[in-house]
C-alpha cells in the first residue's frame, strides 16, 4: 500500500480494500444535530470549491492526514483516523459517477470480483450490504432531478434497498450526507474527471501506516479513543483569523498599532480573551462552546446595529436558532463585514478589563449584568434552568451598543449615570411590553436600534421630548409613562429616588402608571404637557405619590414571594367587589386575578390594559380601596371596607352575585383557578377552568352554605348534602332527607330562579295545606320556584310543615354529607 500523498482513488486497485473496523463509530457525518450540520456543509463546501473548473489552477485540497493499518495477507486497509473523510468521500465518487455516467469506470476499481464494494464496514451487515449495493446501482439523476424528489427517497424505495437497513445508523447518515451532496453538486459538471486525476488529484490526503513506525495494537486502540478532531470553536477562530487577515491587510489595529489586525485578533484569542472567558466557565473547563456563543450573541447586536430591516427577521431567526454557527453561517446569513470584526473586538476587548464578572452599572437594580452575561456564554433554552429569555436578549443589546458607544470612558461617573438612565428605561419597556415571540423581539431590537443613537448626555431629555415614540416596538402605554417620568426627574433631581424605589418593587418592575394616574399626576401634567408647576406644587404631588405607593406596598409587600399578600378570608378580593366589578375576562370565563395568568393578573388591572372591558372602570375600584387603607393597619382597613357592604347597584352580569361574594369568603376558596363563569343567568364557580370539571352554581353553593351553618334548625331533615356538577347539562342540588323512607327536599337552580321540590312518601294534606304556595304535581309532590333571596326561608317553610304531628319519621338528626 502506497503511502504520503494519496487520493480515494489511489487506495483501489490490484484487489486493494478499504474496511472501517469494528472499533470505529457510525457514520457521524452524517448525524441530523446541528453541529453535523454544520460540518457537513463546511465540508461539502471544500469539495465542491476544490473540484470546480475555475480551482483547477489553485491547488489541491489537502484533508490532512489519514491514519490505518494495512494488512497484507487480505490486502486490506483498516482506517484508524479518517473514517469519516473516506466515506464522505466513497459516496461522492458515487454521485458524480452517475452524474458524470462514468459509473461503469468507478464499478471497474470499487468492485470485488464477488461483486461487492471495495470499501465497507466490517461486522456490521447493514452497512456493508448498503455499500455492496450502491456500487452495482448508478443513480437515475435525470429523472430525479426532473420529479424534484429526495435522493434518499429514491434510494429507500428502490427494490434492492432492505428496509431493516434504515436501523443502522451509519446506513441513515449515509442517506443523509446523499442528500446533501446532490443539493450541492446537482448543477456541476465535468467533476468526475477533476476527482479521479492521478496525475494532478484536485483532492488528497496524508496517509500514515502505524506498522511503518512499529507501533502496536494498543496504541492502534489508545489513538482511536483519544483521537480528536478540531472543535467548532478552533475552526471558527482560524476562519475568523483568515477573514481578518484578509478584510484589513496589513493595516496596524488601533488596541495596538504596532500590530496587524490579524495578529492581534489571533493573539487576543490565545490570551486575554481566553483568560477572560476562563473566569467565567463555570464547572466546565471546555470555554469553546461559550466562546462561540459569545460571537453570536454579538453577531446579533451587529445586525441590529446595520440598520438591515429587511434582512433582520431571518438573521435573528437564524441566530437563536443556531447556539454555535461557523464563519460561513455569519457570511451566508450577510451580516460578516469589517464593522463585525471592529464590534466583536471592542466588546472582548472591554470584557477582558474586567478582574471578575462585568460589572459597568455599579448596581444591580435594573440588570444583573453577571446575570445576563453568564445566561449568553449558556446559551440555554428559556425553559431551562438559566436559560435565555427575548427579554435577556434586549437587555443584552442594550448593554452592548453602550459599551460599543463608550467603552473608552466606562469608568467616569457621568457614563455611568448615563448607562443607568439608558438600561432603566430600556429594562422598563422590555419587561411591561409582550415580547414573547421573535417577531416581538425583532421589532423591539429594530426600535432599539434607533433608539440607541440617543443614548448618553441627552437621553432622558430626549425621551422628554418623545424620542420613545418614534422608536416602536414596545407598549405604547409604557412609553407614555417613560416620557413623563423623564419630564418629572428632569424637573426636579427629588423625583429620582421615589420613582427609582417605587419601578424597582419586586411586583410592578418598572410598571408604575397606576400610581402616577391615582395621586394625580397624569392629569396635572396632560394640562399643559409639561411639569411646569409651582415649587409648593411639585412638594403636594410627590407627598401625594409617596402615600399612594405606601398604600399599594400594603398590599403588595415588597418582600412577598406572592401577591397580593394572602389576607385572611380573602379580605383584598371581597374589599374590592364590595367597592365595584374588578373581574377580569379569560376566555369564556372572568377570573379573580392570579398573577400566574398573564391574561387576567393583577399587572393587567393596574395597568388598565387596552384589551380589558371597562378598563378606567375596572382600575377605578382598586384606587377606591386602596384610598380607604390604612397601611399601618391594612386588615383593619380592609375588614371595614368589607362590612360597609356592597356599594352601588349589584345587577350585572347577574343580580346579587358581588353581594354573596363578599358575605360568604368560603365562595371565592371553591375557586381553585380563581375562574367563574355567567351563563343561563347564574354565576358558575369553577374548581378548575371549564364546566366539565367540578363546578357549582353560586346561589346553589351559597344556600348550601347558610343551611349547613343552620343545621340544628333543619330537623327533622338532617344537614343539607350539596351536589355539585360535571358537565353542562347537569344542575347543581341541596337534598335534605328525614330518613330513607321519609320525605325528601331538593333544591336546584333554574333560569333565575331556585326549584324546590318535596317528595313524601305517602299523601299527607297537613303538609299540603301548610304549603299553600306550593304547586302540587301529584298526591306526593310539591314543587316551587322562588327568587335566589327567598329560598333559605322557602326551605324552612318545608321545614316547619314536615314536623307536623301527622307525618311520622324516625330522628334524622345525624346530617347529610356533602358530595
Amino acid at each position: 500500500m502506497k503511502t504520503g500523498s494519496s487520493s480515494f482513488r489511489e487506495l483501489f486497485g490490484d484487489g486493494h480494500r478499504v474496511e472501517v473496523p469494528v472499533i470505529q463509530r457510525d457514520y457521524a457525518q452524517g448525524r441530523e444535530d446541528e453541529h453535523s450540520r454544520e460540518v457537513r456543509r463546511r465540508f461539502l463546501d471544500a469539495l465542491g470549491q476544490s473540484l470546480s473548473a475555475e480551482a483547477m489552477e489553485t491547488g489541491t485540497l489537502d484533508l490532512d492526514f489519514v491514519y490505518g493499518r494495512w494488512k497484507d495477507a487480505d490486502r486490506t486497509l483498516e482506517p484508524l483516523d479518517g473514517q469519516q473523510r473516506l466515506t464522505t468521500l466513497f459516496l461522492l465518487h458515487w454521485y458524480l459517477a452517475s452524474l458524470d455516467r462514468k459509473f461503469d469506470e468507478f464499478r471497474s476499481w470499487i468492485t470485488l470480483p464477488s461483486g461487492g464494494s471495495c470499501f465497507t464496514y466490517r461486522t456490521r451487515p447493514a452497512a456493508r450490504e448498503f455499500f455492496d449495493a450502491l456500487v452495482r446501482q448508478p443513480a437515475p439523476l435525470d429523472t430525479i432531478c426532473a420529479r424534484s424528489t429526495a435522493l434518499s427517497d429514491w434510494v429507500t424505495d428502490s427494490v434492492w434497498f432492505v428496509r431493516s437497513w434504515r436501523r443502522d445508523p451509519t446506513v441513515r447518515g449515509c442517506l443523509t450526507m446523499l442528500d446533501a451532496i446532490h443539493g450541492r453538486f446537482a448543477a456541476s459538471s465535468g467533476g468526475w474527471l477533476r476527482l479521479v486525476s492521478t496525475e494532478s488529484p484536485v483532492i488528497s490526503f496524508r496517509l500514515l501506516l502505524l506498522e511503518n513506525f512499529n507501533l502496536s495494537d494498543d496504541l492502534y486502540v489508545k489513538m482511536n479513543a483519544r483521537g480528536k478532531a478540531l472543535t467548532p470553536f478552533e475552526v471558527l477562530k482560524a476562519e475568523v483569523e483568515r477573514f481578518v487577515g484578509e478584510a484589513f491587510g496589513g493595516e496596524p489595529c488601533p488596541h495596538e498599532p504596532g500590530m496587524t489586525w490579524r495578529d492581534y485578533v489571533s493573539r487576543q484569542f490565545d490570551i486575554e480573551w481566553t483568560d477572560f472567558l476562563w473566569k467565567h466557565r463555570g464547572t466546565t473547563t471546555d470555554i469553546d462552546p461559550r466562546f462561540m456563543h459569545l460571537i453570536r450573541a454579538l453577531a446579533i447586536v451587529h445586525c441590529v446595529n446595520r440598520r438591515d430591516d429587511a434582512s433582520l427577521p431571518r438573521q435573528v431567526d437564524q441566530l437563536l436558532a443556531t447556539p454555535e454557527p461557523g464563519l460561513p453561517f455569519y457570511a451566508e446569513l450577510g451580516c460578516l463585514d469589517r464593522a463585525f470584526i471592529e464590534h466583536m473586538v471592542t466588546i472582548l476587548e472591554t470584557l477582558a478589563k474586567c478582574k471578575e464578572a462585568p460589572s459597568f452599572l455599579g448596581r444591580t437594580s435594573y440588570m444583573d449584568e453577571e446575570g445576563v452575561f453568564r445566561r449568553v456564554l449558556l446559551a440555554r433554552g428559556a425553559n431551562q434552568e438559566d436559560g435565555l429569555t427575548l427579554i435577556d436578549w434586549v437587555m443584552f443589546y442594550a448593554w452592548s451598543s453602550f459599551l460599543l458607544r463608550f467603552s473608552k470612558d466606562l469608568g467616569s461617573d457621568p457614563v455611568r449615570a448615563w448607562f443607568n438612565d439608558w438600561i432603566r428605561v430600556v429594562r422598563n419597556l422590555a419587561n411591561n411590553s409582550d415580547i414573547d415571540r421573535n417577531e416581538r423581539l425583532v421589532a423591539a431590537l429594530r426600535g432599539l436600534g434607533q433608539l440607541s443613537q440617543s443614548c448618553g448626555p441627552d437621553f432622558l431629555s430626549r425621551v422628554a421630548d418623545g424620542a420613545l415614540d418614534e422608536s416602536g416596538g414596545f407598549n405604547q402605554q409604557q412609553q407614555r409613562e417613560e416620557r413623563l417620568k423623564a419630564r418629572l426627574i428632569l424637573r426636579s433631581s427629588d423625583w429620582r429616588p421615589l420613582i427609582e424605589k417605587a419601578e424597582t418593587h419586586p411586583f410592578f418592575r418598572g410598571d408604575i402608571e397606576f400610581l402616577l394616574r391615582f395621586s394625580g399626576l397624569f392629569d396635572r401634567a396632560a394640562q399643559t404637557e409639561r411639569c411646569d408647576w409651582s415649587d409648593d406644587e411639585d412638594n403636594k404631588l410627590r407627598q401625594s405619590f409617596a402615600e399612594w405607593y405606601d398604600r399599594a406596598c400594603a398590599v403588595f409587600p415588597e418582600g412577598a414571594t406572592a401577591w397580593p399578600a394572602r389576607f385572611p378570608n380573602s379580605l383584598w378580593e371581597r374589599a374590592l367587589l364590595a367597592t365595584g366589578d374588578y373581574l377580569l375576562p379569560r376566555g369564556r370565563n372572568w377570573s379573580l386575578l392570579d398573577d400566574k395568568d398573564r391574561d387576567a393578573s393583577w399587572k393587567r388591572l393596574l395597568r388598565a390594559d387596552t384589551r380589558v372591558p371597562d378598563r378606567e372602570a375596572r382600575r377605578d375600584v382598586v384606587r377606591r380601596v386602596l384610598a380607604q387603607i390604612d397601611p399601618k393597619d391594612v386588615v383593619g382597613s380592609l375588614g371595614t371596607v368589607v362590612a360597609a357592604g356592597v356599594q352601588g347597584v349589584d345587577t350585572t352580569p347577574v343580580p346579587g352575585f358581588r353581594s354573596r361574594l363578599v358575605a360568604e369568603p368560603r365562595l371565592i376558596e371553591y375557586c381553585e383557578r380563581r375562574m367563574l363563569r355567567f351563563e343561563e343567568d347564574s354565576a358558575f364557580l369553577l374548581a378548575q377552568t371549564q364546566r366539565n370539571g367540578h363546578h357549582v352554581d353560586l346561589y346553589v353553593y351559597d344556600l348550601y352554605l347558610r343551611l349547613d351553618a343552620r343545621r340544628a334548625e333543619l330537623a327533622p331533615f338532617g344537614g343539607p348534602a350539596l351536589v355539585d356538577q360535571t358537565g353542562t347539562y347537569s344542575k347543581s342540588q341541596i337534598v335534605l332527607r328525614a330518613s330513607a323512607s321519609g320525605p325528601t327536599l331538593t333544591v336546584e337552580k333554574h333560569g333565575a330562579a331556585m326549584r324546590l321540590n318535596l317528595q313524601l312518601p305517602k299523601a299527607d294534606p297537613a303538609v299540603t295545606a301548610h304549603l299553600t304556595e306550593w304547586t302540587t304535581e301529584g298526591e306526593t309532590s310539591l314543587s316551587r320556584s322562588v327568587h335566589p333571596d327567598s329560598a333559605a326561608a322557602a326551605v324552612l317553610d318545608v321545614v316547619a310543615a314536615v314536623r307536623t304531628p301527622s307525618i311520622e319519621h324516625p330522628d334524622a338528626s345525624s346530617g347529610g354529607t356533602q358530595g
